[in-house]
């Protein structure tokens, strides 16, 4: 995720194990199973122009003004203002809260389950799952590796002893 909020997918790191499609809670990333040499797809967010302080493509051409693009705090003001006054729109903002809120925001005059929208998403971020169990590694990692050593000096001594014990019955 860059500073400016786009989720960017790059090719070239790309080992093909499709972890990006598992961990989001979207199902943003799609992937090529009908390629020969297969990438996963997904909107870039205009990275490239966002870096230049362009505008992201989609929000540039479209001729109703449908599409925003600016910070997310101010987004949400004015969704909630115009959640406030129209009352056809459904009262939610799709993005607000699900999976820890995202950089895409929706607002609907149809329910969002009826667009296809995943509506069983939970608030919390999928992140705060996985960050108490990642800050132990840096301090596991070096104690498997002794724990293997161990294992390793135990072996190499059980077996130096088991030779020795054969060496005597011969004898």
């Amino acid at each position: 995720k860059n500073e400016n909020g786009a989720v960017v997918y790059y090719p070239d790191l790309c080992v093909g194990c499709r972890y990006c499609m598992i961990a989001c809670p979207f199902d943003i990333p799609k992937y090529q199973w009908d390629k020969t040499f297969p990438l996963v797809e997904k909107c870039q967010y205009c990275a490239d122009r966002l870096a230049k302080n362009d505008m992201p493509a989609c929000v540039s051409v479209c001729p109703i003004g449908a599409l925003r693009f600016g910070e997310r705090e101010k987004l949400l003001r004015q969704a909630h203002a115009i959640l406030r006054k129209n009352p056809k729109y459904v009262n939610h903002i799709y993005g607000e809260k699900e999976a820890g809120g995202s950089s895409w925001l929706y607002i609907s005059d149809q329910p969002f389950e009826k667009l296809g929208f995943k509506t069983d998403i939970e608030e919390t971020s999928p992140t705060t799952y996985t960050k108490s169990y990642l800050s132990k590694v840096p301090i596991l990692a070096p104690l498997w590796g002794l724990f293997l050593a161990g294992l390793a000096v135990y072996h190499s001594r059980t077996a130096k002893n088991s030779g020795d014990e054969s060496k005597e019955e011969d004898e």
